[in-house]
């Protein structure tokens, strides 16, 4: 079943929709008439939503940073990208909130953004895990990949800090 229709039944399931937006929009879109509608409770309905959207990439948020390109050109340096424990020279820079910035350029095929979460980045100053990462665009190119370190993913959380801090300095327990 194409995500679409899988989507259009889940809204129309959720009451969302109804059958004569579909019938009518589906005249002058892709949008799938689907056979069968299966009513759905609220919770049953924000559940199958939330599996649709996610499980078939429909859904898709160009960001732009316009700050990203002067950051990058201040702060590039040649990192190691380990794709799958496979090093990959490549240029990286840095935003001034810690983000890695990998140039699209050159990449064939820019991995799902989950999948990032399994690659990590190795620079002069240790290996550094990827907790996420999204592609910022400029009108219809994608520029760069933005990728967050794990260790900025609990910067603002006092009890991180408070964990890292002990870590860091067992004697002052």
């Amino acid at each position: 079943m194409s995500p679409m229709k899988k989507l259009v039944e889940t809204l129309l399931g959720a009451g969302v929709l109804n059958m004569n937006m579909v019938e009518s929009c589906s005249k002058f879109a892709c949008i799938p008439v689907p056979e069968d509608i299966i009513e759905t409770g609220y919770d049953e309905s924000i559940k199958r939503i939330e599996e649709v959207l996610t499980e078939s990439n429909l859904c898709c948020v160009k960001e732009t940073d316009l700050d990203a390109l002067l950051e990058y050109s201040k702060s590039v340096e040649t990192v190691k990208l380990f794709l799958d424990d496979e090093p990959v020279e490549v240029f990286a820079g840095r935003t001034k909130l810690g983000e890695y910035l990998i140039p699209c350029a050159g990449m064939d095929n820019i991995p799902d953004m989950d999948e990032w979460r399994n690659f990590y980045i190795e620079t002069p100053n240790g290996r550094v895990s990827i907790s996420s990462a999204r592609v910022l665009s400029y009108g219809s190119v994608d520029a760069f990949v933005a990728c967050t370190p794990v260790e900025n993913e609990h910067r603002s959380c006092p009890t991180a800090l408070v964990v890292n801090h002990v870590r860091n300095n067992p004697k002052s327990i």
